[in-house]
């Protein structure tokens, strides 16, 4: 992920990597099973919502496991994303963002479960769902906080 908006046609395609675009129009560069998706902080829509800044930690909070809740600083040379950074040390993903966990699995024709499963043991990490009963209670909890808002303005 780049902070600022960045022509992504200029980044350089490694050797041995090919290059395609994400469904959202974004860079994808792939060298077999692995890929890596380039986008610009700035133009991400899914955390520009009213109310909410276009940083890096609101970024981290709405990705879907823990293990991709972690970026890198290059101007800074400072990692961000303890909860990322737990994930990779401990070598255990957890659901991060239920919603964003629920989409990207649904989207695929899976359940969470068996999401977070194949993503773990792909990266030989342990996947762990014991957050996920806690995840759907802050979940709901919000949705009734948000309604509750709405008809409130009513």
């Amino acid at each position: 992920m780049l902070e600022k908006n960045f022509n992504l046609d200029l980044i350089q395609t490694p050797e041995g990597w090919e290059r395609k675009k994400t469904h959202f129009g974004n860079l994808r560069l792939i060298k077999g099973e692995e890929q890596i998706d380039v986008w610009c902080l700035e133009s991400n829509l899914q955390i520009g919502r009213p109310g909410h800044t276009k940083t890096i930690e609101e970024y981290l909070k709405t990705v879907p496991l823990t293990i991709q809740s972690i970026a890198y600083d290059s101007d800074l040379g400072k990692i961000f994303g303890d909860i990322g950074l737990e994930s990779l040390l401990t070598k255990i993903v957890k659901i991060n963002n239920l919603e964003r966990s629920y989409k990207a699995s649904s989207k695929r024709g899976h359940n969470i479960e068996y999401y977070l499963l194949m993503k773990s043991m792909k990266i030989g990490f342990i996947p762990d769902l014991s957050n996920l009963k806690e995840k759907t209670q802050e979940y709901f909890r919000k949705k009734k906080q948000y309604k509750y808002k709405q008809e409130e303005k009513q």
